[in-house]
């Protein structure tokens, strides 16, 4: 098992290259490797984070549909060795992905999902989620809104 760690560490360093040289989709396919290389190794945490970063790099590569998939598999991981951090910066790109093709419902959901997730776990992210709350309400044009939920995220 510790004989394939190295594997895993020398994929997610390819895969990070990849996306320094802009090369999204191979960045892609390396993450992938990496996450099913974790699963195999039981480190669900790692195969979280995978697949977090699989879906910034299809994002980023222009597969939203694909992005969405990934990143939705890796909010849905409760295993204990998972980073809250991993999971919340997943919910983070939904979002951002959400606000330009889904609903205000799904978003809405999608907030509220977030602030119950950071008050279990206790962590002081919540100006992410103000500044998408601002996004939000521009979209929906009420400006003002906008700007209360940007200031507060701001401040």
């Amino acid at each position: 098992m510790t004989a394939d760690r190295p594997t895993l560490a020398r994929l997610r360093e390819q895969a990070s290259q990849a996306r320094w040289v802009g090369h999204y989709a191979r960045a892609a396919r390396l993450d992938r490797q990496a996450m099913e290389l974790a699963e195999t190794l039981g480190l669900s945490g790692e195969r979280t984070r995978a697949l977090l970063w699989e879906g910034y790099s299809l994002r980023l590569a222009g597969e939203d549909d694909l992005a969405l998939a990934a990143l939705l598999q890796a909010i849905n991981d409760r295993a204990p060795s998972a980073d809250p951090a991993d999971r919340f910066s997943a919910l983070i790109a939904i979002l951002h992905l959400s606000l330009k093709r889904k609903s205000v419902h799904f978003c809405r959901a999608l907030l509220e999902q977030g602030r119950r997730e950071l008050a279990e776990s206790r962590q002081p992210w919540a100006a992410l989620l103000d500044f998408l709350e601002g996004e939000l309400a521009f979209r929906q044009g009420d400006f003002a809104a906008a700007w209360d939920w940007h200031e507060r995220a701001w401040v």
